[in-house]
């Protein structure tokens, strides 16, 4: 590598922590990590704002595959401060310790995110999760039904029903989520968004150098995701129905990762979720329409609070 494209590279990562410090100051969130399921679990936190919410509810945002608790924060700025909010770092990635693939499935990842709940004192959780990260929040839904209040599902794996360009080409033995040079990480950006946030040059730079260090760890996790031991997997069939927490399923229209019909499909097999396509978005519409994004978890959450009211006092005038 030239003298040139290291000062690149170098000052690509002064602006990325700028940016990271910006945000994170604008959402009001501070960092800290905590000790849960043997593994040093980094988070941010922010603390809800009146007393709207008891201490021991949250809203708990996950990451998906490859991401980290960073890629939350364009939406972060844009949520109410009425409820206390948690953005975990997945076990192994981001700042999170590394795993052997057989810890990586949903079920393992959910008892590591149950473990960090209860280290928190948290009770009774709202989890959006994108990607992976839905395929978490359904299996932490199915496991502890008592914990999760409701779901919302963001570019979610799910139910399939219909096959993804990044299907395809895993059944030809290529992976796009997992780029090993330059080339194949902006093949990955463009799969991944159709409207990308506009960066600096250099910082884009950074950005893929990061992601492409990152593939040999990366493949690994993957494969212990994709090929879980029994009972480990995502929740299907019946265990999906039998999901009673309600959700909300928000999906890009060009989401080239997770087809769109798979949404649908999603949607269908929980009972009363409610469906929201976003046309000319991609498979993270958190980062390429966090304003919207936002306002469609804020409505469905206020909305749920509102039937959980209703209900508490239809019970008490019984």
């Amino acid at each position: 590598m030239s003298r040139l494209a290291r000062a690149e590279l170098a000052f690509g990562r002064l602006q990325y922590q700028a940016l990271r410090g910006l945000l994170l100051a604008v959402s009001g969130c501070r960092e800290h990590a905590v000790d849960a399921a043997g593994l040093r679990i980094p988070l941010f936190e922010r603390a809800a704002r009146g007393d709207a919410h008891a201490d021991s509810e949250a809203l708990l945002l996950v990451h998906g595959f490859g991401a980290d608790k960073e890629s939350w924060l364009p939406l972060v700025r844009h949520l109410s401060r009425r409820r206390r909010l948690i953005v975990v770092d997945l076990p192994g990635h981001g700042r999170a310790p590394a795993i052997p693939p057989e810890q990586a499935s949903a079920a393992a990842q959910a008892r590591v995110v149950a473990a960090v709940l209860a280290r928190l004192g948290i009770d009774r959780v709202d989890l959006v999760g994108n990607s992976m990260g839905g395929g978490i929040g359904l299996r932490l839904a199915a496991d502890h039904p008592g914990l999760v209040r409701a779901l919302v599902l963001i570019g979610s794996v799910g139910a399939e029903v219909a096959r993804s360009e990044v299907d395809e080409a895993l059944d030809r033995g290529d992976n796009p989520l997992v780029p090993r040079t330059g080339d194949e990480a902006g093949r990955f950006m463009k799969m991944v968004m159709e409207r990308p946030p506009r960066l600096p040059r250099a910082l884009q730079r950074h950005v893929v150098a990061e992601r492409t260090a990152a593939a040999p760890r990366l493949a690994r996790l993957f494969g212990g995701w994709r090929n879980p031991a029994a009972g480990e997997e995502i929740p299907s069939g019946d265990r999906l129905a039998a999901i009673r927490a309600p959700a909300l399923v928000i999906h890009g229209a060009r989401d080239r990762v997770i087809h769109p019909a798979n949404a649908e499909a999603l949607a269908a097999s929980l009972p009363g979720a409610q469906l929201a396509v976003l046309e000319g978005i991609g498979h993270v519409p958190q980062i390429e329409a966090p304003r919207r994004v936002a306002r469609l978890i804020e409505g469905f959450l206020d909305a749920t609070d509102d039937r959980e009211a209703a209900a508490h006092r239809s019970r008490r005038a019984r």
